[in-house]
């Protein structure tokens, strides 16, 4: 269980920098780029 919520339905994630975490809206440019990217890694790592 996470003890962060997002009020809409959207990912989490944890920023590098060790100041916690931020929602992010997955229609949102940034986050697509994002996902796509961590994407394209994993299925380069398989």
């Amino acid at each position: 269980t996470s003890k962060h919520s997002c009020q809409n339905m959207e990912i989490i994630v944890t920023l590098k920098n060790g100041k916690g975490m931020k929602c992010l809206n997955p229609e949102a440019p940034f986050a697509k780029k994002t996902i796509e990217k961590i994407m394209k890694n994993q299925r380069s790592v398989q």
